[in-house]
Formats: structure tokens, C-alpha cells, sequence
């Protein structure tokens, strides 16, 4: 409140008056006190800390350096790529010389079927054979 030397009560009177709240203007301060108190709250509630502050660079220094730059990954990258179409390679020479084989055997083995109805045409001409012999 100002500060102010009073002589009579009408001074006295006029000087409440222009410096005084009425229960009116005080009780709505009250409510935009209540406000900002529960403003403040949430702030402070919300606010970080000087080690919440700390505990999150440490913990961007550590992410920092366990993220891997665009440069290794592309190396890792390429590396990957050149072991992998590699090992594609050594699938499709394996899948050709598998094939060669196949076609090899599957040859050998049409042979053989032929060979095996030729000795069997031959087997069943000797049996007529002797058959005939001893009937003569």
C-alpha cells in the first residue's frame, strides 16, 4: 500500500477507498490466483529437472555412439551385397552342375532301360531257342 500520512478520517476514508479491494474484485484475484497456482504446479510437475536434463544427454551421448553413419552402413552395406551375390553364384553353379548330372544320369539310366528290354527280348529268343532244340 502507498505509504501515506493520514490526518483526518475523511483522508483516512478516501485513501481505503482508492487503495482497498472489494470482496468482489478480491474474490475474482482469488480465482486467477488459484489459476496461476495450478499453472505453476503443472509446470513445475512438468518442468525438468537439472538430472532429468543430465540422465538424457547421457543417455543421446550413448545413442551417439551406438548409431552407425550413413558411410559405415553403406560400406556394411556393400560388403553384405558383394558376400550375398557370392553365395548366389555358388547357388546357380551348384543348381547348373546339378542339372548336368541329372541329365547325365537320366541318360545312363534311359540306356540302361533299353538294355534291359533288349536282354529280356534276347532272355525270352533263347528260351524259344531251346525250347525249339528240344522239341526237334
Amino acid at each position: 500500500m502507498a505509504q501515506k500520512s493520514v490526518q483526518t478520517i475523511s483522508e483516512l476514508y478516501q485513501f481505503l477507498r482508492k487503495n482497498m479491494v472489494t470482496k468482489k474484485e478480491f474474490s475474482g484475484l482469488e480465482g486467477k490466483v488459484g489459476g496461476l497456482e495450478k499453472k505453476v504446479k503443472n509446470i513445475e510437475k512438468n518442468m525438468a529437472t537439472k538430472d532429468d536434463i543430465g540422465a538424457l544427454s547421457c543417455r543421446i551421448d550413448s545413442m551417439e555412439r551406438n548409431y552407425v553413419t550413413n558411410e559405415t552402413f553403406n560400406e556394411f552395406k556393400d560388403s553384405v551385397f558383394t558376400r550375398f551375390d557370392g553365395v548366389i553364384g555358388e547357388i546357380k553353379d551348384f543348381r547348373l552342375e546339378s542339372a548336368a548330372r541329372e541329365s547325365g544320369l537320366q541318360r545312363v539310366e534311359k540306356i540302361a532301360q533299353n538294355n534291359k528290354r533288349h536282354i529280356q527280348a534276347n532272355t525270352t529268343a533263347i528260351k524259344d531257342i531251346k525250347l525249339h532244340l528240344k522239341t526237334a
